[in-house]
């Protein structure tokens, strides 16, 4: 990062989304090879939910990057989120 105060704060965001995200998969998974229909159906509205959280957050992260990839200012030493 270039010390952009937006870019931590989107990518702590995105780190503690994705987080989520990945344990609610695990969950997910889990039920799924124990067969557990009951515990997979419940888990199955907190995944979907999960899943469009992460993609709206980071598509916030791209399109914020893409304001500093745009900036010949700021194209030195800044952290692309491809690079992530």
């Amino acid at each position: 990062m270039h010390g952009c105060s937006e870019c931590a704060r989107l990518w702590r965001e995105y780190n503690f989304v994705n987080s989520m995200f990945l344990t609610i998969a695990g969950n997910r998974h889990l039920a799924s090879i124990q067969q557990d229909r009951v515990a997979r159906a419940s888990i199955e509205a907190l995944y979907q939910e999960a899943a469009e959280r992460r993609r709206t957050t980071r598509k916030g992260l791209k399109d914020h990057q893409a304001t500093h990839d745009a900036a010949p200012e700021a194209r030195e030493g800044s952290t692309s989120f491809a690079s992530a």
